[in-house]
C-alpha cells in the first residue's frame, strides 16, 4: 500500500482514484472525478478536468504509429512540445518503446542535444511554416522523414511547401480533440493533393 510510508509524515494524503469527495472539500471549484487506477498518462481537457487516457488506448495508438511509419535505432525524435501533454505519446513514449532516440528542444524550438538531426518532428501548422521560412533550420532539418502536423487547420500553401522543401518526406495530419487525449483520426497528405483544407478522416 503506497499510502502507508505517507501517512508517517504530516503530509495529507489523497486518493486521486477513490477520494473525489475529499478533493473537492479542498478545491470546491474543481469537479473531481473518479478515474481507473490503470489509466496513466493523463492531459488537461477542458483545463478544470483531466482526461484519462488507459494503458489500451496508449497500446493502440503506439501501435497504430510504429504500424504506419515503423521507427528503428536510426530515427530521432525531436521532443519540443514540453507543455502539450497530447504530443508526448509520440515525442515520448513512441520512440522509448520502439528503440529510437529522443532529441530535446532549446527554447527557439530546435533541437540542443548533440547528434543527428531529427527525422520525426511533431507540429501545428504554424509551427510547420518556421523551418520552411528559415533555410538555416530547414537544412539543419534535412533528415526529415516523417512530419506529424495537428491543433490547427493544415491548408494548401503549408502542404506543397513541406513538400517542396523535404521531398520525400510523409506528412500526417491529425484530429486530437482535448476531450479524449489524444489523436483519434489521420490523413496522410500526398503531394499533388489540391485541397483547401485538408481533413484528418482515418481513424488512429
Amino acid at each position: 500500500d503506497t499510502r502507508r510510508p505517507l501517512e508517517s509524515s504530516e503530509a495529507r494524503v489523497i486518493c486521486l482514484e477513490s477520494d473525489t469527495e475529499d478533493i473537492e472539500r479542498v478545491e470546491p471549484d474543481f469537479e473531481a472525478v473518479a478515474i481507473d487506477p490503470q489509466s496513466t498518462a493523463f492531459t488537461l481537457g477542458d483545463g478544470r478536468c483531466p482526461t484519462s487516457i488507459s494503458h489500451e488506448r496508449l497500446a493502440q495508438r503506439l501501435a497504430w504509429l510504429q504500424h504506419e511509419c515503423p521507427l528503428s535505432a536510426d530515427d530521432v525524435v525531436l521532443h519540443h512540445s514540453y507543455d502539450v501533454p497530447d504530443r508526448w505519446v509520440i515525442e515520448l513514449l513512441w520512440p522509448l518503446a520502439s528503440g529510437a532516440a529522443v532529441s530535446l528542444a532549446g527554447a527557439d524550438g530546435d533541437s540542443r542535444s548533440p547528434g543527428p538531426s531529427p527525422t520525426v518532428v511533431y507540429l501545428s501548422p504554424a509551427e510547420l511554416s518556421a523551418p520552411i521560412d528559415d533555410p538555416q533550420r530547414g537544412r539543419r532539418w534535412s533528415a526529415l522523414r516523417t512530419i506529424f502536423c495537428g491543433g490547427g487547420e493544415l491548408r494548401q500553401q503549408i502542404v506543397d511547401a513541406v513538400f517542396k522543401h523535404y521531398s520525400g518526406c510523409r506528412l500526417y495530419n491529425l484530429y486530437a480533440p482535448a476531450e479524449v487525449g489524444g489523436e483519434v483520426t489521420a490523413y496522410r497528405c500526398q503531394a499533388g493533393d489540391q485541397r483547401e483544407i485538408f481533413p484528418a478522416v482515418r481513424p488512429t
